[in-house]
């Protein structure tokens, strides 16, 4: 039930924001939805500075929970207000001095340089309200309550679509943005607190339950997921930064648009695979090696197709796409998706990889592969922008993807696990490479008869080309099950 509401969940968040994204572009032209973007990778790096005390939380309070032990509970939620509740007052005093190093680092038009200041400290003081909410969120999370976590989140992204729509015109100022942003995230903290307390009636945090033993117990457990959580929130916001910093504004509105798509595909394939996580702990834990083997491979097999259909989906279509749902405003987007896109093959087919090897604790070793990845695009952007602008900035991201989100977790998973690489080729890279070449071949040739200029043509085509693309991976993936069918057609 989790699974599937996460999954839902990971869905309709993605369809608001591709809705919301094509409305504040038509609103406020690509120059200045590239701000909004800067100012959205900007703040968003705020949220680094619980140091991995929402990950120890939820995890702690689960573990309280399986030794039905409130009293613990309470202790570690009560910890948990003061040092989240540390964190908020901290980013709102860091958010008045945001602005100043904002407009010193990026080029901002002096007539919008207030509006962006306002707008960034508002999304300072969102990241703010987020620390207030992270312990009740921590606590659904420990319960295993994340169907009613998206109970609350989906109708909350619902009202700021909402909110944008009604209250953001051609040329709006981005602080009302913020302020849309900002409320929604107030009545998120509102709701999660009083979920929280009906899910949990004997919850009853006091300041004097908030002790030093109890913080450096989160904080030990919090350390490596920090490192994990820093490193990869930055190689996600890396590569915007580096866009305004060294081209414009509009290439930045250019490329946020790239990376929505991308980025969105990795919800997708986390939510769906983050079931594993758990099995994984539990195999670890009773040194089911055999099992541990079988789901890396299995899981892989099925990551992997799903990485395919997306690809592939993406590649074939994602011309037409960006242009019905831009509108024709950022066509040149598309070389930067295609760009990404093959970067990111590999990269999405090992989130099964990643969540084993989170699974037995080797967190530090991820955290080594997204520190890797961050200092890759620092370095291949800066290198290759001169020569290739967006285009070499995209490729930067790309490459990094596949080395470190890639091909390095997928040869330390073999290792870790023991499984031999060709076992791993044959079983999972193999049928899916065959199966999803002749399903991008089909896809291509069906994408060229249909040419599609409008959204019913679009969603003909998609069918067809997923209809395609799901037939050929399944031959090969499951060719038992084909011959099965086919024999009695063959012998007769």
């Amino acid at each position: 039930m989790s699974v599937v509401a996460s999954c839902i969940g990971a869905v309709l968040n993605a369809l608001c924001g591709l809705v919301a994204a094509a409305f504040l572009l038509r609103q406020l032209g690509l120059e200045t939805f590239g701000l909004w973007a800067l100012v959205v990778s900007t703040t968003s790096l705020l949220w680094l500075l619980d140091f991995g005390t929402t990950v120890a939380v939820g995890r702690l309070i689960a573990a309280g929970r399986a030794e039905s032990s409130i009293d613990g509970i309470n202790r570690i939620f009560s910890t948990a207000i003061a040092m989240l509740g540390v964190c908020a007052i901290g980013v709102a005093l860091v958010a008045w001095f945001i602005p100043l190093v904002f407009l010193a680092v990026f080029t901002v038009p002096p007539q919008d340089a207030a509006s962006v200041g306002l707008a960034l400290r508002l999304m300072a003081l969102a990241s703010a309200v987020h620390f207030i909410a992270a312990p009740f969120t921590c606590l659904l999370w420990g319960y295993e309550r994340m169907d009613l976590i998206n109970i609350i989140e989906v109708p909350l992204v619902l009202l700021r679509l909402a909110l944008l729509m009604m209250f953001v015109g051609i040329g709006s100022p981005l602080w009302i943005i913020a302020a849309c942003t900002l409320f929604t995230g107030c009545l998120s903290a509102v709701t999660m607190a009083y979920a929280s307390f009906q899910v949990e009636p004997w919850l009853a945090p006091r300041p004097h339950m908030a002790t030093r033993r109890t913080a450096a117990t989160i904080l030990r457990l919090g350390i490596d997921f920090a490192a994990l959580n820093a490193a990869r929130s930055i190689a996600l916001q890396l590569s915007p930064i580096l866009v305004g910093y060294t081209l414009s504004n509009a290439a930045v509105g250019i490329f946020a648009i790239a990376r929505q798509l991308s980025v969105n595909c990795n919800i997708l394939l986390s939510a769906t695979t983050e079931a594993i996580a758990a099995r994984s702990v539990r195999l670890f834990h009773e040194q089911a090696h055999m099992a541990q083997q079988t789901l890396f491979v299995e899981g892989g097999r099925y990551t992997t197709a799903l990485s395919c259909l997306l690809t592939i989906g993406l590649l074939v279509l994602g011309d037409s796409f960006i242009h019905l749902w831009q509108g024709g405003r950022a066509d040149e987007a598309y070389q930067q998706l295609q760009i990404l896109m093959l970067g990111e093959l590999i990269a999405l087919s090992q989130w099964v990889t990643y969540w084993v090897i989170a699974g037995v604790k080797k967190h530090r070793l991820l955290a080594v592969f997204a520190v890797c990845e961050s200092v890759t695009i620092a370095g291949l952007s800066l290198l290759l922008v001169q020569s290739f602008g967006l285009s070499g900035l995209s490729f930067a991201a790309a490459a990094a993807a596949v080395l470190f989100r890639g091909l390095g977790p997928l040869i330390y998973g073999c290792r870790l696990l023991a499984v031999e690489p060709r076992r791993y080729m044959v079983r999972v890279i193999l049928p899916n490479a065959v199966g999803g070449l002749i399903g991008a071949l089909a896809a291509y040739w069906l994408d060229a008869w249909l040419d599609p200029r409008d959204w019913s043509t679009f969603f003909l085509a998609g069918c067809l080309c997923a209809l395609v693309s799901v037939a050929s991976q399944i031959a090969f993936l499951f060719p038992q099950v084909l011959l099965w069918k086919l024999w009695p057609l063959i012998r007769g």
